[in-house]
């Protein structure tokens, strides 16, 4: 991406009236996903090897419980984590021990920084040069935000980070709040985010008309459900967010 490029989406901005750039953070700009895809793979590991089953079944188990999980203790890291493991330690049958060793591999999750997609350093650093205002709603355990914002550098960028509540879910109302502390209009906010329902749904229900899927292909199944609403630009990399909004 070029200087002129984000000049021209500057240009873009002021002709759409659009005020604030609204991402969200996890696996829009940080791979958070696929550090707990690599320790729950861990975990079907060592079931594997101490059920001697197979690990199809093991999947099929573990997405029920983490799906009742989440419907139950939204994002709370122990008590999303815990309910699950409790749930395959009552299917299978495993000591206490195996139950203490997967919710450990689970829980160093929140120890491991994701990588930053390709390009999401040069898209802000050239929003910020450009002065667009830009900020983060993210919906995630705010120490865990926090640790990611610090350990990848990335709060510099922002004007203005939102956490919505690890107890609930991230709604209309989670991006209508963000957006009034701007004190700008959801029609002026261009809104970016991978979550169908928590991102694109809640924040065209919010009143936020211009806004960017970003469909990697991969991710949790629950964040990939719903019918995106009419006017939507889809992108399947960070980086093709400019050339894309600018071609729409």
């Amino acid at each position: 991406m070029t200087a002129p490029l984000f000049s021209l989406f500057k240009q873009w901005l002021k002709q759409h009236g659009i005020s604030l750039v609204l991402f969200d953070f996890d696996d829009t700009l940080i791979k958070t996903h696929d550090v707990f895809s690599t320790q729950i793979q861990l975990v079907y590991d060592y079931l594997e090897q101490i059920l001697k089953i197979e690990r199809d079944e093991i999947d099929q188990a573990f997405q029920q419980f983490n799906r009742e999980a989440f419907e139950k203790h939204s994002v709370i890291p122990f008590d999303r984590w815990q309910y699950v493991i409790l749930q395959l330690q009552e299917k299978y049958q495993f000591s206490d021990e195996v139950r203490d060793h997967c919710l450990g591999l689970l829980m160093e999750i929140y120890d491991i920084l994701p990588e930053i997609f390709d390009g999401v350093i040069e898209l802000l650093a050239g929003l910020k040069a450009e002065s667009i205002p830009v900020a983060l709603i993210t919906h995630a355990n705010e120490k865990w935000t926090n640790n990611k914002l610090d350990g990848l550098h990335l709060r510099r960028f922002f004007d203005a980070i939102h956490i919505v509540d690890e107890r609930g879910k991230k709604t209309a109302d989670s991006w209508r709040q963000a957006i009034a502390e701007h004190g700008v209009e959801p029609q002026q906010v261009l809104g970016i985010g991978d979550n169908v329902k928590g991102d694109i749904i809640a924040a065209r229900q919010a009143g936020v008309q211009k806004l960017v899927w970003f469909n990697r292909g991969i991710g949790w199944s629950v964040y990939l459900e719903g019918e995106l609403p009419e006017g939507v630009i889809e992108i399947n990399a960070i980086d093709a967010l400019i050339p894309n909004v600018l071609a729409a």
